[in-house]
């Protein structure tokens, strides 16, 4: 067995363990590779014009494959993914190059607000996102190794 299909083994036993619903599942799953993969791209190193344009011409390939290579083993929605991982990449710019606050809602905290969540989140995902987050904290780490190893793979290490 290679590493690739051990990682994929590891993070299916922990889906496995920690998502009962069957029904959600592939929803989760989308949403667990959308949020380690949106932690390991970069950011530009000061604010820029269009930080959609940037992730489009810059990181787009790169989520594309590691979505279209786990998604070989692992059912997700590889559209819903793709979509989580730009939203969570900006949030994370929007942190690091903030550009104001906004409005307080019942769906969202203090700091989802003082975060710009509801900038990028729709309630609808945040709600998903939140009813499974114990799920998704559990295989996090696994997943973590599992796009790590093919971010590796695509940059040929």
């Amino acid at each position: 067995m290679n590493k690739f299909s051990e990682l994929v083994d590891q993070v299916q036993k922990e889906l496995d363990i920690h998502c009962t619903s069957t029904v959600d599942r592939s929803m989760v799953a989308s949403y667990l590779i959308a949020t380690v993969l949106s932690r390991r791209l970069d950011l530009p190193s000061s604010r820029i014009d269009s930080p959609n344009s940037y992730f489009t011409e810059t990181l787009h390939p790169l989520v594309n494959y590691v979505i279209s290579r786990i998604g070989e083993s692992i059912i997700v929605n590889a559209q819903e993914t793709r979509r989580f991982t730009h939203n969570l990449w900006r949030l994370r710019y929007m942190t690091a190059y903030p550009v104001g606050f906004e409005q307080v809602t019942p769906t969202y905290g203090y700091f989802d607000t003082y975060m710009g969540v509801s900038a990028v989140i729709s309630g609808q995902i945040h709600e998903f996102v939140n009813k499974y987050k114990e799920c998704i904290h559990a295989c996090s780490l696994s997943a973590q190794f599992l796009v790590n190893h093919c971010l590796e793979e695509m940059n040929g290490h």
